[in-house]
């Protein structure tokens, strides 16, 4: 099976459950009756002027890494009571495959995490890529950060993944 076809599937279930998902559209503000979410405001395309609005039993935003700063910016507006999750701050890692062979052979992506002394902060790995490839990740203001990839026809000799500290 695909990666598409996954995708395909969750749409399709999506939609036969009565989710209705709008595509190349910006959600601009909530609408927010007696403090609870209600819809919101949205424009289907950048080039009209004319706002539409949705209205929900629940709303999901989810917004990525683009969209925090306005997610902040909307939940103080609206007076919304936020908390700060926990960030994780990492590293990729590259290494040859031959010394993650065991683990590369029974999982593609193995799992671990630690507690290390003195201070007991929790390390994990993350994205593991088994014979696959570091690249470099532009995002806006030109901060460039590394990710990895692994692809079916292509292979290298290393293995990379992300240690993280929480």
């Amino acid at each position: 099976i695909t990666i598409n076809r996954v995708l395909e599937y969750a749409e399709d279930y999506l939609e036969n459950n009565g989710i209705n998902m709008l595509f190349e559209t910006t959600v601009k503000d909530l609408i927010v009756e007696e403090n609870t979410i209600k819809g919101v405001i949205y424009k289907s395309n950048e080039k009209t002027a004319e706002q539409q609005e949705a209205y929900a039993d629940k709303v999901v935003l989810a917004v990525g890494r683009k969209g925090a700063n306005w997610l902040v910016d909307i939940c103080e507006k609206h007076k919304i009571n936020t908390t700060a999750g926990v960030v994780d701050i990492g590293i990729r890692y590259e290494l040859p495959d031959n010394i993650m062979k065991e683990i590369n052979t029974y999982m593609y992506e193995g799992k671990f995490i630690g507690f290390p002394h003195p201070f007991k902060d929790k390390v994990r790995t993350f994205c593991q890529n088994p014979s696959g490839f570091v690249s470099a990740e532009v995002y806006d203001d030109n901060l460039a950060l590394v990710n990895g990839h692994s692809y079916k026809d292509k292979k290298s000799t290393n293995t990379n993944l992300a240690i993280l500290v929480s």
